[in-house]
């Protein structure tokens, strides 16, 4: 193809390729448009493939997209449909990328089989396939995309277990020819690892995990998953700073379970960690008291129990932003005797807590989400609640408190959402209320 060529997609949408920039470009404005778009252009040296969901590649017109970028199709924010035409320019497209380092198509519609043009990707080192329904065991083409650093499958229908994608078959090899599975493993690069919102299934074999000694933020969370976690999983994992896991189905928290010894201290220092339907109690576990330098963490439905103890809350207090522990049997009071200067949302519902509740605006000057429905909070509605300045939503429904709503609604002026339903409240709704 000559400098300056073009080759028709046969319904509107080409591809334009300048030979003295090194760039192939997908134009949705049919033959002769000479316009490129920003978000859909492939560099064969350093750079990116990028198609966000508002495109539909070999549709009709074109619009403009959220940051400037071209959106091609007849409906803004449709989910993109390949064409057989555009199919077929795709795998010319992936056949000679073999300096392409990021390619993402997240949210895009994509029919057929997957593209075995992807293992000619040889350098991709970032890859988003994100949304995409794509339904089935997870491509093996991807197992031979040997430098991957980032590898995002969330919100697909792939199924099958951790080991079977992992230690699977690649055509990885070192200097010397040897199958890297023989010593370091697939994808012995990978920095993060998204495989959330799936139907992953099985257990999750600790040597199969334990390949992925690089990585640093690795979701597992919303799938299948069962057997039992201890610390062999997670002893290579040195470098993890954000931890998800858990099962899609909140009936039971008892088929994953999170099973380490009692004094164990993990190799890592996370600052994010989300379980959810995975039994990690009934204690309060010591491993999660060695995290201090959290800033997010939620650990719904996972059998805990007892105190929250203050000397963790103390050394987490100065940096975590989000604190969601519902779905347990933790008790203790809510006196919140330390500061929060940057927690903004809190999540305690369905607990055991007791007592009154004090809530003090200079503690947490940003919360502005508190759920605290369903536990055994007694006493009145602190009027305090109305001089937090970012408060929009608040929960005390199903508890035990008694009295009237304050006066003072008027001051709650960004409050959106109320729930004090299944009290034992008395008088008449504030007219600040404005109902």
């Amino acid at each position: 193809m000559g400098t300056g060529g073009a080759m028709g997609t046969g319904g509107g949408g080409i591809i334009g390729v300048d030979e003295g920039k090194g760039e192939l470009a997908l134009d949705g404005d049919g033959i002769g448009s000479g316009r490129r778009s920003s978000e859909a252009k492939l560099g064969f040296r350093d750079v990116g493939l990028r198609l966000r969901s508002s495109e539909v590649v070999g549709g009709e017109g074109t619009g403009e997209g959220e940051g400037g970028s071209k959106s091609i199709g007849k409906e803004e924010g449709r989910a993109a449909s390949m064409g057989d035409d555009a199919m077929r320019l795709t795998r010319l497209w992936f056949s000679n990328l073999t300096s392409l380092k990021e390619l993402d198509l997240s949210e895009i519609s994509f029919n057929g089989p997957f593209l075995d043009e992807f293992s000619s990707l040889k350098n991709l080192e970032h890859l988003d396939l994100s949304g995409m329904t794509l339904k089935g065991q997870i491509p093996h083409v991807i197992r031979n995309l040997c430098k991957l650093k980032i590898l995002n499958l969330w919100g697909n229908n792939f199924y099958g277990d951790l080991q079977e994608f992992l230690s699977g078959s690649s055509n990885c090899s070192d200097n010397w020819g040897c199958s890297i599975l023989e010593s370091l493993g697939n994808f012995s690069s990978l920095k993060s690892l998204d495989l959330s919102s799936n139907l992953m299934n099985g257990s999750i074999n600790p040597q199969s995990l334990g390949q992925l000694s690089q990585l640093v933020d690795l979701d597992l969370s919303w799938n299948s998953w069962e057997g039992v976690l201890t610390e062999s999983h997670f002893i290579n994992l040195t470098r993890l700073e954000a931890f998800q896991i858990g099962r899609d189905r909140a009936a039971t928290n008892s088929s994953l379970i999170f099973d380490v010894a009692h004094d164990w201290v993990p190799p890592f220092k996370l600052h994010t960690v989300r379980i959810e339907n995975t039994r990690v109690g009934p204690a309060f576990p010591v491993w999660l008291q060695s995290q201090t330098q959290l800033v997010d963490v939620q650990l719904k439905n996972t059998g805990i129990s007892g105190i929250i103890p203050d000397e963790w809350l103390l050394k987490i207090s100065s940096q975590i932003e989000s604190l969601y522990l519902p779905k347990n049997n933790i008790s203790g009071k809510l006196l919140f005797p330390f500061k929060f200067p940057k927690l903004t949302e809190m999540d305690l519902h369905h607990n055991q807590f007791e007592g009154t509740l004090e809530l003090f605006p200079t503690n947490a000057p940003l919360l502005h989400y508190l759920d605290l429905y369903d536990n055994h909070l007694t006493g009145s509605i602190p009027p305090s609640i109305c001089k937090m300045q970012f408060m929009e939503v608040f929960s005390l429904g199903n508890n035990q408190l008694s009295g009237e709503l304050p006066l003072s609604w008027s001051l709650c002026g960004d409050i959106s959402v109320v729930d004090v339903g299944n009290n034992n409240l008395s008088g008449n709704i504030p007219s600040s209320v404005g109902v």
